[in-house]
This record gives structure tokens, sequence and C-alpha cells, in this order.
């Protein structure tokens, strides 16, 4: 390892952001089982090489050698240095290899398996214009490069059964006066630890062994890093994660992640991964975007420290990328995002030769514009090596291709892993080590560790004019042209439906028993982890009938009385209903009655009622205009009207006449008897005439 450090120069010249992304499967996923050939094949792996190497350095590089055939030999040559980044593609699968200018002492291998350090002595030129020249143990490079180093295996007879490139990074050397224009490549790294949202089939979530491992992977790689390359770390961390984390009820993963985090960017997100352009274009689940970044933003905040609007990575959201949803972050407060090359148009090769590196204004389609860094895709190679040693080493060169490509030059380089990376503590301290030591004495640092935030906001933009102009107009991109991407209404209507449910169930417990409140959290999380982008429909519909089956089943729970018969006995009385619930805490329902007019009830059709013991009792008052049957249909609901709960039947069976029913019935007998009294009379009146003798009888003249 080269020896000695100077301080971080902070110059303004160019950016990496490396975002490395932890994607672990849901579900444990069984290995195939390895070939006779795939375990006994010939391997050489990287233990350890001095990132950096200064003039008059001593390089060391540590190998481990698998599977090797009875006499074999190692040998190692060093390769003229790559100017390009097309190039540098190239030599890392062991092509286009420059002429050798260095071939280093054999070595015998004794056994199957063994480990090797190649050790040899770096010279300086004494001019500037020599040649790198090299023999046995010692090489002389009078310039600062990226020189390719070739680790070969070869059997008994000369014949290379195996090989390996790493690369020297041979620094600049310091000038003896002032400055000589050379600027540092000025990195930002984000980590991401997003493995896929697990829940089990009631919807508790659940840590899988492998997001456990990837977790402690990411904190043990980081965790020796030095305050000066700390300071240039961002981070993406799922809130669905941190929610199965804390479920667990072991603090131990949150609490090194909050220490790891501490005091540094935190990116927001959704609950759980979606696709923002599709959800946008769906009028039904537009609204959810921003409900599932809130809540998101509500477990980051709760587990670990406020997350940051100002940048947003949209390789950690996932998904598509359109200009509706480019607006959407602006709206949300973003003002700058790191977007994947690939979503961009294509830039003209003969302005722009080499990679972009610096920033450039996004257009959203609108008047809206973000200041924008571009995910090469052409960095994702690394991340996946099998060897991860060897992959920060590669990392670190292509960074330093850039680096050296136009050192004057203030230039900015984004950088992004392919999906589905599993990093290693491995790799990750020998990339933190490298840009640790990224500035020894004596020399001039290629990289120089940096927050994303000054990165962003201090690194000049590239000009339209092309990647060397320092004059002109910004540099303004757009995504490339395609359709807009269609609505997801089959998602839609079974996300929004099943949403609605979910919320009109938690209307019936506001505030309710820790059970209750927990039931509504494990159904709104069947229906996010339904939705997430990838899940095969088989699956994603199981998950939708497993939340409404629940749903009904608690609705259900609540219970109504039969159909009964009530007698009143005056016209103004109370009719008793009894309700049964769960003992999981209050609910409170809505009860619709329907009834013909000649029942009326003053407090009106429609009653909340809290139910606050499993057998609830209370009256609904009810006036009667009449004697006799009325059938009373009685509907429960929840508050919104959206769930019916049940409904059932009340015989009101009055008996009592209402006091209009008295005054008319007393007004009918008044007048019978006073019709039935008239008669009388009148009949005793024609009885006394037809008994009268004739000498009674008086004559008129």
């Amino acid at each position: 390892m080269a020896k000695g450090s100077g301080a971080v120069t902070r110059v303004p010249v160019a950016v990496v952001v490396l975002a490395m992304t932890l994607a672990v499967t849901v579900g444990p996923t069984a290995a195939a089982p390895a070939s006779e050939s795939a375990t006994t094949a010939a391997s050489i792996r990287l233990d350890e090489m001095n990132p950096w190497v200064r003039a008059d350095d001593t390089v060391d590089a540590a190998v481990r050698i698998a599977g090797a055939p009875a006499g074999a030999t190692l040998t190692s040559t060093l390769h003229r240095a790559v100017t390009t980044r097309s190039s540098f593609a190239l030599t890392v699968d062991g092509h286009d290899l420059g002429g050798a200018i260095a071939r280093f002492a054999d070595h015998d291998v004794q056994g199957a398996s063994a480990s090797i350090t190649v050790r040899f002595r770096v010279d300086d030129g004494t001019s500037p214009d020599e040649a790198a020249t090299g023999t046995g143990d010692s090489v002389t490079l009078t310039r600062p490069g990226v020189y390719p180093l070739v680790f070969t295996l070869d059997d008994a007879d000369g014949a290379e059964v195996t090989s390996m490139v790493t690369y020297l990074v041979r620094l600049p050397t310091s000038p003896t006066v002032g400055n000589d224009g050379r600027r540092p490549l000025r990195v930002a790294s984000e980590f991401r630890l997003q493995p896929r949202p697990q829940t089990t089939a009631t919807g508790d979530l659940v840590v899988s062994d492998a997001a456990r491992r990837a977790t402690d992977e990411l904190i043990d790689g980081l965790d020796d890093a030095p305050d000066t390359v700390r300071q240039s770390f961002a981070f993406a961390v799922s809130p669905a994660f941190l929610d199965a984390l804390a479920a667990t009820d072991d603090a131990r993963d949150i609490a090194r992640l909050a220490d790891l985090v501490d005091g540094l960017p935190l990116q927001s997100q959704p609950w759980a991964p979606l696709d923002p352009a599709g959800w946008l274009a769906t009028p039904d689940l537009a609204p959810a975007v921003e409900r599932a970044t809130r809540t998101g933003s509500e477990s980051l905040r709760e587990h670990l420290r406020p997350p940051t609007v100002a940048t947003a990575d949209l390789a950690a959201w996932g998904g598509r990328i359109s200009n509706q949803s480019l607006r959407w972050f602006a709206d949300q407060g973003a003002t700058s995002v790191l977007i994947p090359a690939g979503v961009l148009q294509a830039l003209d090769t003969d302005d722009f030769p080499r990679s972009l590196a610096a920033p450039f204004e996004l257009d959203t389609g609108e008047a809206t514009r973000l200041t924008a860094m571009q995910l090469d895709p052409s960095i994702a190679a690394h991340f996946t090596a099998t060897d991860p040693v060897l992959g920060a080493n590669q990392l670190i060169a292509d960074l330093s291709v850039v680096a050296l490509d136009l050192p004057a030059i203030s230039r900015a380089m984004v950088v992004a892993p392919p999906a589905g990376w599993n990093p290693s503590a491995a790799f990750l301290s020998a990339y933190t080590a490298a840009l640790a030591s990224a500035h020894p004495a004596g020399s001039d640092p290629l990289l120089a560790p940096t927050p994303l935030a000054t990165v962003i906001d201090t690194t000049p933009a590239v000009r339209a004019g092309g990647d060397t102009a320092t004059e002109g107009p910004t540099l303004v991109r757009s995504l490339r042209r395609s359709d807009p991407p269609p609505p997801l209404t089959g998602l839609g209507s079974r996300f929004a439906g099943a949403n609605r449910r979910v919320d009109s169930l938690a209307t019936m417990v506001p505030g309710g028993a820790a059970r209750s409140a927990l039931e509504i959290e494990r159904l709104r999380r069947q229906i996010s982890v339904a939705a997430v982008p990838g899940t095969d429909p088989t699956e994603r519909n199981r998950r939708f009938a497993a939340v409404d089956t629940q749903v009904t089943q608690a609705v259900d729970a609540v219970r109504l009385p039969p159909r009964q018969t009530i007698t009143l006995t005056s016209d103004t009385a109370s009719l008793p209903v009894t309700i049964r619930r769960p003992d999981d805490g209050p609910t409170e329902v809505v009860v619709h009655i329907d009834a013909p007019d000649r029942l009326r009830f003053p407090d009106g059709t429609d009653q909340a009622v809290r139910l606050d013991s499993t057998t609830t009792r209370f009256s609904l008052r009810v006036h009667s205009d009449s004697p006799g049957d009325t059938i009373v249909r009685m509907t429960v609901t929840s508050p919104d009207g959206e769930l019916v709960v049940g409904t059932t039947e009340l015989v009101v069976r009055s008996t009592a006449a209402s006091g209009v029913g008295f005054v008319i019935s007393f007004g009918s007998l008044a007048f019978l008897v006073v019709w039935w009294a008239r008669d009388i009379i009148r009949t005793r009146r024609r009885r006394r005439a037809s008994h009268i003798p004739p000498a009674e009888l008086i004559d008129i003249d």
C-alpha cells in the first residue's frame, strides 16, 4: 500500500456519485448446484494492491490462486497506459492491450491453491518525454496514467490457463512551484439498501437472511471510512425494510444504520417501490404516489433521519421516467436529479467525444427545468465483478481515466451500478481505502471525496458547444422520444378499490386499540407490496384477494341482532338494539333507518353509534302515529358509508293510540252517543203517539 496521505483537495472539477444498489429477491432462492468443472476451474483473485503509485513507490499486488494445474506458473506483465474510456473497457476483458512495457519475475505455484505477492518498484524517468521501460523487478513510468497489469496462470507447458487484469494508477508528481492546472475528480458516493419488501400471508413484514447479510456487508464495509471520506457519502434506504427491521424487535441493525447515516443526506422515496411514470399517468394511482412518499418519509424520519428532497436519485426510485414524473419531482421540491443516461437523447459525438462529465439542464416538457447529472451505464460492469477487490480496483482505475482525460477542466461524472448488485464488505473497504489515500505526499490527487450537494451546486455546467467549451449556453437535454407511458388501468382499479375498502375500515376504528391499528397497517402493507413493479400477476392477484377477504372478515365480525318484534305501549318510546363486536377496541358505525311514515325518529334516520364494548346496547327513539305492526329496516355501515356491516329488520308493534288518534276516537264515540240518544228519543215519541184514546182527540173547527 502507498504510505501517507494529504488533506483532500476541494477543487470543483468533477463529480462521481457511486450509487450502490442492494436488491434482495423475495424469498429464498435455491442455488443451482455447481458443476464439477466449475468447482475445479482455475482462478486468480486479487486480495490487495496499492490503489495509487507515486514515483519511487513499491507495488505490492497480492493474488490468490485456486485450481492451478501441477507445475503452473504465475506471470505478471505491465502494459502501456490506456488513454480513453472506450479502450479501458476493452482491456478489462483482456482485449486491445497496448504493448508490454515490463514483465516481472515469474512465480512457481506450489499446489492447486496458493497466495502470491508480486512486488516491483516504480522509478521516475529523467525526462517527461522518456518512454516507459522496465525489466526484472522494477519499471520506469515517466507519466501519470492507468496501466493494465495482467496476471496469467500458465500450465507446465507454458499454455495459458486463465488470466486477470488489474490496474496500476500512476499519480502525477506535484510541481515544485505553483500548480500545473490539474484538478482532482471530486467523488460523492451514494449507497442504496433497498431489498424487495416481503410480507407473510397476513401482512407481517419479513426480513430475509439475504437482506440481513446485505445490511451487515454494507455497514461493515463503510464503518472504517475516515471522516474525510465519510462526508462524501449519501444513502437511499428502503422505508419498508426499516419497518421490517423494527418489527423484528431487534434494534441492532437499525441502530448501526442510524450511526452510519448520521448527518448525511438520505434520499426521499416511497414506502415500497413503484413506477412513477406509470402511476402518475393512471388516475386511480396518481394520488397514491404522494401518499406513498409521505409514508416513506415518516418511516425514514422515525428510524434514521429526515430525508432530503433537493436531489432526487431517479435510479433509487426505479421504474420508468417521463416528463410528467420529472415535473412531479420538481413540484415535490427537487431542484436536481440523478438520471440514467439510457433514458436521455443521445449527444452528438463530434461535440461530445468523451463521457459527459458535468451537470446539465433537463427539459421536463414545460417551463420547468432541473439540474441533472447522468448515471453512466458503462461503469456498471465494475460492480458485477466476481472478485470484489478487483472490481473496486477497476472502478478506481476507470474514474482515474476520466480524471486524466481533461485534467484542467472542471467536470462531473455520475456513476451507477446495475440493479440487483449485492455489495460486499471487501469491495467497500477497498473502495473507501482508495479514496482515503487518494492524496499521498509528493503527488497530485486524481480523486477527491466531496459531499454530493457540494459537487452538484458548484460544478460548472457543461456548455452546449461541447465538453471542452467554457462559454456559451448551458447544455439542455431531453428524454428520449417515446410514447407516453400507458395508464396502468388494471392495477389502478384493483389498487384503488383495495385502498378504499381499507380506508373505510380504518374509519371504523379511529384511534382504536393497537391491535386494530396494526391490522389496518398490515392490510396497507399487503396492498403496497402487491403493487411493486415486477410482481408476478398471480401473486399480485392473490395479495389483493387476501386483502378483500380480510376486510370482509373484519366487517363480518360485527354482529347485528336477528329479526325481532318489539311492542310499543305508548306513542313515544325507544327501540332497544344490541350490536356485538370482537374484543379489539372501540368501533364506530352508522345506523341507517328505513321505515314507513307512520313511524318517526326524532334523532334522525342516520345515527352514529360508538361500540365501546364487545356488547353495546343503545336505543333508537321512535314516535308512532297509529297502532299496528310496522317493519323497520336497519342497515349498519362504516362512517363513510363505503362498507356495509350488515342489515336487520325490526317489527314494531304499536298497541297505544297517539294523541291525535285519541281525539279522533273520542270524537267518533261522542258522535255515536249523540246519534244513539236522538234516535232513542224519536222512537219513544212515536210509540206514545200511537197509544192516545179517540175521546181525547180534539176537533178543530
